[in-house]
C-alpha cells in the first residue's frame, strides 16, 4: 500500500470545498458494472465511476472501501475524471464483470507517462485484493509492471462472469486527471502501435522542422533562425519527457530528477525564448528597455529551477506556466516593429503567424487552468498539438521575416547596382578625359622637346656663321656690319629663349583646336615618326657630303681655340637620311669642339667591315661611365657646362630613330671617341 503524504497544505481548504461542491450537485445513485469482453478495449465512463475526495491523504483503503459499500462516495461529473488543478488525493471505484464466455484478461492503461503517486487494486467477490500497481515518482522505470513510457498495471483475469471492483487510489499536484482505460493484450498490443505511429510521424515532423530551420538559416545566414532551432531542440526535449520516452530511454534509472525534468526543460526553454525575442527586437528597432526587461525575465526562468527544493514542484509549475505565457508576449512585442513598418514590413504572413502563436498559447493556457475536458485523442495529445502550431506559425513567421529582409537585400543591391553602373559610367568618361590629357600633355613635351633640340641645333652653326661673317665683313662699312650683327643676335635671341623655356620646364599647352583634332582613341603619333616621313627614303650619298659640311660649319670655330681640326670622308654611300645624320654628327662635333681645351678634335668617316662607320675623337676631358650615364639623360651637364645639356640626349634618340649603332670610349683625362655604325648602301 502506498503511503501517502500530504503536501502543499495550503491548498486543503479549497480541495475540500470543491469535494463539498460537486458532492451537493451529484445525483446519489448505485454505479453499474462496468462489461468486460475479452479480447476487447473497455473505456470506462464517468457515469459508471464513482470517487472519493481524500484533500489530506489520510484515508486508509479499507474506510475508503466502507465509504463506497456504505453510497458515500459520489458519481463522477464528466466522462474522465478530471478535477482540475487542485492539490489533493482521489479515490476511484469501479465495479467490473466479464460479461464473455470464457476466461479474460485485461491492463489499466493510463495517458499519463508518470503521476506522483498511483495505486491500483482489485477486489474480487470473495474479499480478496490483486495488487496491479503500486508506483509513485520515487520508483525507477524498471519498477513499473509494464515497460511502457505511459503507466500500464499488471494484468487482472476475470472468470466468465466473475465480478469485482477496481480501486484506483491516485495523488494530484497540478492538473488532477487521470484518464485510463481497460485494455486487453491484444488492444494493448494496437494501443502500442498506433502510439508509436504517432510518436513516430510527431517526432519526425520535430525532427524536421529543426532541420529546417537550421539549414533555411543557415543558407540565408539568418543567424536568430539558428536560435530558433536551438529554441525547437529544447522543446522537443522536452516533449521526449512529457510523453514519458526520455524516462523510458535517457535516464530510466534517475527518478528524481525525471520528476522535474519537465519544469526544468521549459524554464530553460522561456530563457532562450526570452533572448531570442530580444535579439529579433533589435534586428528591427533596438530597445534597450525591451532587451532589459527580456533579458531578466530570461534570468529569472534559469533561476526559478534553483527554488525548486523551497517552492515545491507544483508551485514552480505554475510559475513555469506563467513564464511562458510572458514568452508568447514577448515574441509578439518583438515582432510588432517589423508589422508597423509601411514597407517592407513582415506581411501578412507574419501577422497571421503571430495570431496564431498568442491564440493557442492563450487557448492552452485557459484549458490547462480551467479543468476543461477534451476528446482522449485529443486531450493526450493536446501538448503535440501545441508544439506544431507553435512550430509551424513560428517557421512562417520567421520564413516571412526572411523574405522581406531579402526583399529588401535585393532592393537595396538594385540601387546599389544602379549607382555602380553610373559611377563606372562616370568613371569611365574620367579615364577618357585623363587618357585625352595625357595624350596632349605628352604631344606637348615632345613638340617643346623637339623645338628645344632644333634651337641647340640651330646655335652651333649660328656661332660659325657669325665669326665667318666677321671675317667676311671686316672691311665693309659700319652700317652693314651693324645689320648683319643686330640680325645674328636677334637668331641667337630667339634660340637661346627656347632653351631657356625648356630648362625651366614650360609646357605649351596644346589649344582647343589642336586638342580636338586629336584622335578619340589610339595613340597620338610620334615626332620622330613624323620626321622620318618628312625624310623619306634618301638616294644613295657619299660620306664626304656628311663630313665636308661638318668641316665648313666647325673648322673655323675649332682654329679659333687653337685646335688642330681634321674631318676627312671617303666615297662609301650609304642612304640614311642625310638631315638627321648631319644632326647627329654636328652634335657629337659640338661638344668635341666646346668641351676640348687644348690638342684636336677629328671627324673621319669610312668602310669598315662591310658598314660606314663615322668617328668623332676628341683630346677633351672624357668621362668615366657613371658621368656618362647621367649626361646622356635630356637637360644634364657639367658644373662648368654653358650649354643646355641635350646634347648627348638629341644623339641617343637620333640613333634610335635612324637605327643605327652608337659606342663610346671615354677616359677621364684622356679624351672621347664616339663611332656611329651606318649600313653601307648595296653596290649598283
Amino acid at each position: 500500500m502506498i503511503q501517502f503524504r500530504p503536501r502543499m497544505r495550503g491548498w486543503r481548504a479549497w480541495a475540500i470545498g470543491f469535494a463539498l461542491l460537486v458532492a451537493i450537485a451529484a445525483v446519489l445513485s448505485p454505479a453499474a458494472a462496468e462489461e468486460l469482453r475479452p479480447g476487447e478495449r473497455a473505456t470506462v465512463p464517468g457515469s459508471e465511476i464513482a470517487y472519493l475526495a481524500d484533500p489530506g491523504g489520510t484515508v486508509t483503503l479499507s474506510r475508503a472501501l466502507a465509504a463506497f459499500d456504505a453510497g458515500e462516495a459520489r458519481p463522477l461529473q464528466g466522462e474522465v475524471p478530471d478535477f482540475g488543478a487542485v492539490f489533493s488525493t482521489f479515490w476511484l471505484f469501479v465495479p467490473v464483470e466479464n460479461a464473455g464466455a470464457g476466461n479474460g484478461s485485461w491492463f489499466v492503461a493510463t495517458r499519463a507517462p508518470f503521476f506522483p503517486a498511483v495505486e491500483v487494486l482489485l477486489r474480487r467477490q470473495d474479499g480478496r485484493f490483486d495488487d496491479l500497481l503500486d508506483n509513485t515518482v520515487d520508483d525507477p522505470f524498471a519498477a513499473r509492471p509494464v515497460a511502457y513510457r505511459t503507466i500500464i498495471s499488471a494484468p487482472f483475469t476475470l472468470a466468465p462472469g466473475e465480478p469485482a471492483l477496481l480501486v484506483v487510489h491516485f495523488r494530484a499536484e497540478g492538473m488532477a486527471s487521470f484518464a485510463f482505460t481497460l485494455e486487453s493484450p491484444e488492444s494493448l498490443s494496437a494501443l502500442r502501435e498506433q502510439d508509436a505511429a504517432v510518436s513516430g510521424a510527431f517526432y519526425g515532423f520535430s525532427v524536421a522542422t529543426i532541420l529546417f530551420f537550421a539549414v533555411f538559416s543557415h543558407a540565408v545566414r539568418f543567424r536568430i533562425g539558428w536560435l530558433y532551432s536551438g529554441l525547437f531542440a529544447i522543446a522537443t526535449l522536452m516533449h521526449t519527457q512529457l510523453d514519458g520516452f526520455a524516462f523510458q530511454f535517457l535516464w530510466p534509472g534517475w527518478p528524481g530528477w525525471n520528476g522535474i525534468a519537465a519544469m526544468v526543460l521549459l524554464n530553460v526553454l522561456s530563457a532562450v525564448a526570452f533572448y531570442a525575442a530580444a535579439k529579433l527586437r533589435d534586428r528591427e528597432r533596438p530597445s534597450p528597455r525591451f532587451r532589459r526587461a527580456a533579458y531578466a525575465l530570461a534570468g529569472v526562468s534559469l533561476a526559478i529551477n534553483a527554488l525548486i527544493p523551497v517552492l515545491g514542484p507544483g508551485a514552480v509549475v505554475i510559475i513555469g506556466y506563467f513564464l511562458f505565457v510572458a514568452v508568447l508576449v514577448a515574441q509578439a512585442v518583438a515582432l510588432v516593429p517589423g508589422l508597423r513598418k509601411p514597407s517592407g514590413g513582415f506581411g501578412l504572413t507574419t501577422m497571421a503567424g503571430v495570431v496564431l502563436v498568442a491564440g493557442t498559447g492563450g487557448t492552452l493556457t485557459v484549458l490547462l487552468f480551467a479543468g476543461i475536458s477534451l476528446p482522449p485523442l485529443i486531450g493526450a495529445n493536446m501538448h503535440r498539438i501545441s508544439y506544431i502550431v507553435l512550430s509551424l506559425a513560428t517557421m512562417a513567421t520567421l520564413v516571412g521575416i526572411v523574405m522581406n529582409l531579402r526583399r529588401d537585400h535585393d532592393s537595396a543591391l538594385e540601387r546599389e547596382v544602379v549607382a555602380a553602373r553610373r559611377d563606372a559610367e562616370l568613371n569611365r568618361e574620367l579615364f577618357e578625359a585623363e587618357r585625352n590629357f595625357a595624350r596632349a600633355r605628352d604631344l606637348a613635351a615632345r613638340r617643346q622637346r623637339r623645338l628645344a633640340m632644333a634651337s641647340h641645333d640651330i646655335k652651333q652653326p649660328l656661332a660659325s656663321l657669325h665669326m665667318s661673317l666677321e671675317t667676311l665683313v671686316a672691311g665693309a662699312d659700319p652700317e652693314t656690319r651693324g645689320r648683319l650683327k643686330d640680325a645674328l643676335d636677334y637668331l641667337e635671341g630667339l634660340t637661346d629663349s627656347y632653351l631657356a623655356e625648356s630648362r625651366s620646364g614650360a609646357e605649351e599647352e596644346p589649344g582647343e583646336a589642336e586638342a580636338a583634332s586629336q584622335p578619340a582613341s589610339g595613340p597620338a603619333p610620334e615626332d620622330g615618326d613624323a620626321d622620318r616621313a618628312a625624310a623619306g627614303a634618301a638616294e644613295p650619298y657619299p660620306l664626304s657630303l656628311i663630313t665636308g659640311t661638318v668641316d665648313r660649319v666647325f673648322r673655323q670655330e675649332a682654329v679659333s681655340k687653337g685646335l688642330r681640326f681634321t674631318c676627312t670622308g671617303d666615297a662609301t654611300e650609304i642612304t640614311v637620311p642625310a638631315l638627321p645624320l648631319l644632326r647627329l654628327v654636328s652634335n657629337l662635333t659640338s661638344n668635341a669642339v666646346k668641351y676640348t681645351a687644348q690638342g684636336s678634335v677629328t671627324v673621319t668617316a669610312g668602310r669598315s667591315d662591310g658598314a660606314a662607320v663615322i668617328a668623332v675623337e676628341d683630346t677633351g676631358p672624357g668621362m668615366d661611365a657613371q658621368a656618362l650615364a647621367r649626361f646622356r639623360q635630356a637637360g644634364q651637364k657639367g658644373e662648368t657646362s654653358q650649354g643646355e645639356g641635350l646634347g648627348l640626349a638629341i644623339a641617343d634618340e637620333i640613333v634610335a630613330e635612324l637605327g643605327l649603332l652608337l659606342t663610346v670610349d671615354s677616359t677621364p683625362g684622356a679624351g672621347t671617341r664616339f663611332r656611329i655604325v651606318v649600313p653601307a648602301a648595296a653596290a649598283p
